[in-house]
């Protein structure tokens, strides 16, 4: 039998909001070293801020305008609705793998891809018909 004390115990380990300061501290003097992931951080932050899309504040918003599909055990999509929320982006796919690589069959029309390998891309390109979602990464596509 197992102890509850000790699973508790557990659950509250691996969050760390209750324990000392140091442990949840940034250190900015590693930051040059990881630029590539402060980089990754600040576009998606950026990407976010700017789509109304992503950031639906009520249940009935999500449950009206997001569909999610797991059209394989290691990948799951989502399709957003956002043109109700105000964004420019009238709709969002968000493909998030975490398996290999997976190509996504695109609704008709064309769509653009806004971040690819876990990246947010400084240039836009077009799609259409599918997209090749890169094993563990996150893909995002509007139109």
């Amino acid at each position: 039998m197992r102890d509850k004390n000790s699973l508790t115990d557990r659950a509250k380990a691996a969050n760390s909001f209750n324990v000392p300061d140091p442990v949840n501290t940034i250190h900015w003097d590693l930051r040059a070293q990881h630029e590539d992931v402060y980089n990754y951080f600040k576009k998606t932050i950026a990407l976010r801020r700017a789509h109304p899309g992503f950031r639906m504040t009520s249940w009935e918003a999500v449950n009206r305008n997001i569909a999610t599909s797991v059209p394989r055990g290691d990948v799951v999509v989502n399709d957003i609705k956002s043109a109700d929320t105000g964004d420019p982006w009238s709709e969002i796919i968000v493909i998030y793998n975490s398996g290999n690589e997976f190509t996504f069959a695109l609704p008709g029309g064309t769509w653009q891809v806004a971040m690819e390998r876990s990246q947010a891309v400084d240039q836009e390109r077009s799609v259409t018909g599918s997209v090749i979602a890169e094993g563990t990464a996150v893909t995002v596509v509007h139109r």
